[in-house]
Formats: C-alpha cells, structure tokens, sequence
C-alpha cells in the first residue's frame, strides 16, 4: 500500500493523470474537424438519395426519409385509400411510383387544400387501392431544382401496435 500511496504523490504522475483526458478530448475534436465532411447545400439539376428510417421496414403506420434538414413522412389512409406526404420544408413536386416493377410513370402528387395544409409542406395522392407489403414505392421530391429520391417496401402501410391488433392506416 506504501507503493500505491507514494504513486500518487508523485507530482509527475498525477499531472499526466489530469493532462491526459484533456489532451485525449482535444486530440478527437481536431481529428473530426480534419476528416469530417463539411455540409454543402443541394445544387440545382442534382439528385440526392433519401435514407428510410426504420419505421420503412415495419408496420410502423408511417414512413420518415431523410437528407440533411429535409424530413417527409409518408402515411397511407385505408379509409380513402390515400397517400399523404408531409415535409419539413416547401417542395415543389413529389411524384409517385407504386408496384413490383416499373411498367407506367409515375403518379403526380398534389398540394392539399385546405386551412390545415401549409403551402408546399402537405401532399395528397388518392389510390386505387392500398398496396400490398410485398410491392415497393419510389418516391421523388422536387425542392429548389435539386431531386431527392427512395425506393422503399411498404409494409409500413399497415400499423401494429405490438399486442396482436393490426390495423391497415
């Protein structure tokens, strides 16, 4: 114990004991400063993919994509049957494409209407019919003239809350 105790009292060992944790936090900092990617606003005539979130996979009743700041939710209504886009920010077009294999063009979305509807933030696009888990959905977002685009299952268009009472949203 005499060992251990005089370790510590040691000048040299408990500086480098305070100064090493520094550095190590100073030295992580500066290495992500260096390597890190510095963010870029979206050119016009470009395209950039949407990352699904996990809720895409599940029967989760809704779907978040992703880019930067830009966030859609996607929600089917099996009432109607419908397609409700949400965005964070004003878009100027969204279209649509729903189906195993892409056979016809995709499906314009329009603005909503309405008091609820912010302008360029809510679209609608009524469907046939609801689509099945197995079918996929290829989504593109026209916002400032750049595109944003997913392809995506949609299984979420049904909602499970986990205790066996599924229902089609």
């Amino acid at each position: 114990m005499n060992a251990a105790f005089s370790l510590l009292t040691n000048k040299h060992v408990v500086i480098a004991m305070i100064v090493a944790p520094i550095l190590a936090i100073l030295a992580y900092l500066g290495t992500d400063a260096m390597v890190s990617e510095k963010p870029a606003l979206p050119e016009v005539d470009e395209s950039y993919p949407l990352v699904a979130h996990s809720n895409c996979r599940y029967e989760s009743g809704l779907c978040e994509l992703e880019n930067g700041d830009l966030l859609i939710t996607l929600r089917f209504d099996a009432e109607r049957p419908a397609l409700s886009l949400t965005s964070s920010h004003a878009i100027d077009a969204a279209f649509v494409q729903i189906g195993t294999e892409v056979q016809e063009p995709p499906t314009i979305m329009r603005p909503a209407q309405g008091e609820t509807a912010e302008s360029g933030k809510l679209w609608q696009l009524e469907l046939a019919s609801m689509p099945s888990e197995e079918e996929l959905l290829r989504l593109v977002v026209v916002r400032k003239g750049s595109r944003f685009f997913v392809e995506t299952g949609t299984a979420f268009s049904v909602y499970d809350n986990g205790f066996g009472v599924s229902k089609q949203r």
